[in-house]
């Protein structure tokens, strides 16, 4: 039993961890001079801030399915610009090459304080987010797997099961050896009497054999 409330509990942390990673909608194009000049900064603070924020990235100019995302989150956040880069975090939408690398980190600071994570989208943007995002990219609902805390919980979890097959099986052996040898020691013992009964018999045929020999020489 409590066995079994330890995974619930390790379960439940790692439904708190998904819920403090801090989701960040970028939009940029490949042949975008500002947005090359916006890319060092979100590096830099993917790597500051490892598994407390995820920046999911949209290229624009060659992919039509991520100007339509673009169009959506425009219109939740009642924008007009379409201009890139553009940036949507929390409640708070960035725009342009200054914007960005000046008031970004001081957003996440303050969301990661206050243990807010509003996600920006509805639930139909998520949904065309999961289908749109890139292969490299985890998102969704699966992008608390990026925070190391997360692997190591699901590394415990996986040990723990494999501990308890490892268990059962061993048991398992151990009752069918058990139940082997059982079977070998019952069948011996009759055999050793069966050849005991056959030695006292044959010694009796030959004492009855013997004394009509004995009569006829007397005679």
């Amino acid at each position: 039993m409590n066995k079994y409330f330890v995974l619930l509990s390790l379960v439940l942390m790692i439904s708190i961890s998904f819920a403090q990673v801090l989701d960040i909608y970028y939009f940029y194009g490949e042949t975008c001079p500002h947005c090359s000049k916006v890319k060092p900064t979100l590096d830099t603070l993917e790597q500051k801030y490892e598994g407390e924020i995820v920046i999911h990235r949209y290229e624009v100019y060659k992919n039509s399915d991520n100007q339509a995302l673009f169009k959506e989150f425009l219109k939740t956040h009642n924008k007009t610009s379409s201009g890139v880069p553009a940036l949507f975090v929390s409640d708070e939408f960035l725009i342009g090459s200054k914007q960005i690398p000046d008031s970004l980190e001081s957003i996440i600071i303050a969301n990661i304080e206050s243990d807010e994570n509003t996600v920006v989208p509805n639930e139909e943007i998520i949904i065309v987010n999961e289908i749109k995002e890139s292969d490299d990219t985890i998102v969704g609902y699966w992008a608390f797997i990026q925070n190391p805390f997360v692997l190591l919980i699901i590394i415990i979890i996986l040990i723990v099961i494999a501990y308890e097959i490892y268990t059962v099986s061993n048991k398992s052996k151990t009752m069918n050896s058990k139940t082997v040898i059982n079977k070998k020691t019952v069948k011996k013992k009759p055999a050793t009497k069966k050849k005991v009964n056959k030695k006292k018999t044959i010694t009796r045929k030959k004492a009855v054999k013997k004394k009509p020999t004995k009569r006829k020489t007397k005679k």
